[in-house]
């Protein structure tokens, strides 16, 4: 393994740390946390790095992905406001809404001890900001972690990581982070359904000129559609009217958009799509070409429909 895949998997894998620890702090929130923002702070809590608790995260801008072991997605990004001791930011979201509940940023300190001054320094400076902090100890490991409260939100400023030489500071809604955790439940149930279904694979072939074949596919409950590019050109697919939100397995090819469904990236030449159908319903799409010129002429969309029975 080389020493940037090391350090990519170390950063996951505090960061993810660092989010069990706010997801165990999430089940508590709602007793521990209900003072407003305090007197005297100056501002109160929405984001950080050009990112707002609360707002939708569009996941094409992200840099990198991930997800936790309950399902929630994690996305890293470039900051468009960054802060100088830290170099890695990872934002949260609901797993099917795409709402951002927590912004953490991280970066690795020389030592222990260098680590702790930078705490204290960005401590000072978020206090001035927020208000007073607190400590508290964490469940997991022994370190202290700095906070700030105001009713549902809270920033967190600790050091861990191996050596406690990781600096890392997250920004957090509660509310939302209990509203990941049930949207978490909601998908892992679907998954379990769709576990339970009897396998089925729909063929769809998908052209630059042409209209899909079939252009209407019937299909039951659980069924995975697989769409096939047989041109020169790339297509994308877009559905209109009803969305895809909930699907079974791991979509392929298929990435949840701005408003919360399901739609392609660009399908190569060859290439293929798959999407596994967990509620019933007609579902219109269209296949969009890309900007290709041929013989003077530009691709058209076209348009077929899925009925899941």
């Amino acid at each position: 393994m080389s020493k940037q895949d090391s350090k990519t998997l170390i950063g996951t894998f505090t960061v993810g740390i660092f989010l069990f620890l706010i997801t165990t702090f999430n089940s508590a929130a709602e007793n521990t946390l209900a003072q407003e923002k305090p007197s005297g702070a100056a501002s109160a809590i929405e984001g950080a790095y050009g990112v707002k608790l609360g707002e939708k995260f569009d996941t094409k801008i992200a840099i990198g992905r991930s997800k936790l072991t309950d399902r929630t997605p994690s996305y890293k990004f470039s900051p468009i406001d960054p802060y100088d001791k830290c170099d890695s930011y990872y934002v949260y979201i609901t797993p099917k809404t795409n709402i951002i509940y927590s912004i953490v940023a991280q970066g690795e300190m020389e030592n222990e001890a260098t680590c702790k001054h930078e705490q204290n320094v960005l401590t000072e400076l978020l206090t001035k900001k927020y208000g007073p902090t607190e400590k508290m100890e964490s469940f997991t490991i022994s370190q202290e972690v700095e906070s700030i409260t105001q009713g549902d939100k809270a920033i967190y400023i600790d050091c861990k990581g191996p050596d406690n030489a990781t600096l890392r500071v997250a920004y957090t809604d509660h509310k939302l982070g209990r509203q990941a955790e049930k949207e978490s439940i909601t998908l892992g149930a679907a998954e379990e359904k769709a576990a339970d279904m009897k396998i089925i694979n729909k063929i769809v072939v998908v052209k630059t000129f042409e209209e899909p074949n079939p252009v209407t596919l019937f299909a039951p409950l659980g069924t995975t559609v697989i769409w096939v590019n047989h041109s020169k050109y790339a297509v994308e697919i877009l559905f209109i009217g009803k969305q895809v939100v909930l699907a079974c397995g791991s979509p392929i090819n298929f990435f949840i958009g701005k408003d919360g469904s399901y739609e392609s990236h660009k399908i190569p030449s060859g290439g293929t799509a798959s999407l596994c159908f967990l509620e019933k319903g007609r579902y219109a799409y269209k296949t969009k070409p890309s900007k290709a010129f041929i013989l003077g002429k530009k691709g058209k969309e076209h348009y077929g429909t899925i009925w899941i029975k």
